[in-house]
């Protein structure tokens, strides 16, 4: 928890890996400070797509275990805050998508 998986052409992040590792500790702190995880269950992957696609210039999907205090009204600062980050960082504006977990039915290991 939580599950970040952001998608983008593989020239806008090799563009941007001078920026990376604070993309990375902030996106790191917005999930320990508003979502209220660990920063040892925060699970962070790019993966570069091809450089010819239709949408946005990048997405940001993110599942979290559901829990009472993650409201719509605290996943919403969450996604703000993920925006802010992202923006200077590669230099576009991402869609951005929460998906919450019912943590009764999750499955997991490791």
């Amino acid at each position: 928890m939580p599950t970040i998986v952001i998608s983008m052409p593989a020239s806008r992040l090799a563009a941007s890996e001078a920026r990376m590792d604070g993309f990375i500790e902030t996106v790191v702190k917005h999930c320990m400070e508003i979502m209220e995880v660990p920063s040892d269950k925060v699970q962070l992957t790019f993966v570069p797509v091809h450089e010819k696609f239709h949408g946005k210039p990048a997405n940001i999907h993110a599942t979290y275990r559901d829990k009472a205090s993650r409201t719509k009204d605290v996943v919403e600062r969450f996604m703000a805050a993920l925006e802010a980050a992202f923006v200077p960082a590669f230099g576009c504006v991402p869609r951005i998508r929460c998906m919450p977990n019912d943590e009764g039915k999750l499955m997991a290991r490791n």
